[in-house]
């Protein structure tokens, strides 16, 4: 059986954990099953930030799925490294009522200075690491996972883009 490719761009990937990472991962863990061969394109580990790390997960990544990484341009760990990770806000606002006030203000910096979300820094690189993969190659489509989201005009400009999935 001949399988139609289909490009996985995704922020949250294992070794990333939490809620994030579960949907692509059991999408891609079972699209063979469908005559589809995914080929992921994340963020490298070593540049991310995650807010949580789980690599137990690297076992459920399916043996022979190619995974593309990428580098990347990270503000929270520039915001890590100045003010400790346990500081650094993170998606949505739970627990926004028990924060300390440099919790508060980081958050505030996350909020209207990386826009329209932190891993606005990973996007050219994706753009650009999807562009030169997908040169000479045909795709059936490209699955955007929600982080991977602001990537898509960017790549449907190129020629012939491929239909997209959008999954947030």
């Amino acid at each position: 059986m001949v399988l139609e490719k289909v490009l996985v761009i995704t922020y949250y990937w294992p070794p990333s954990g939490g809620a994030g990472v579960q949907r692509t991962l059991k999408f891609v863990k079972y699209f063979m099953n469908f005559g589809l061969l995914p080929v992921v394109l994340t963020v490298d580990p070593v540049k991310a930030s995650y807010p949580v790390v789980d690599e137990s997960l690297l076992s459920d990544v399916p043996k022979g799925v190619k995974v593309i990484t990428t580098n990347s341009f990270e503000p929270l760990n520039i915001l890590s490294s100045i003010a400790g990770k346990k500081n650094v806000p993170y998606g949505g606002f739970a627990n926004a009522n028990k924060e300390s006030l440099t919790q508060k203000a980081l958050r505030w910096i996350r909020g209207n200075f990386f826009i329209p979300d932190a891993r606005v820094g990973w996007v050219s690189y994706a753009v650009n690491a999807a562009k030169n993969y997908k040169r000479g190659r045909n795709y059936l489509c490209v699955y955007f996972q929600s982080s991977a989201f602001l990537s898509i005009d960017r790549f449907r400009t190129s020629e012939n883009p491929p239909q997209s999935l959008l999954d947030s």
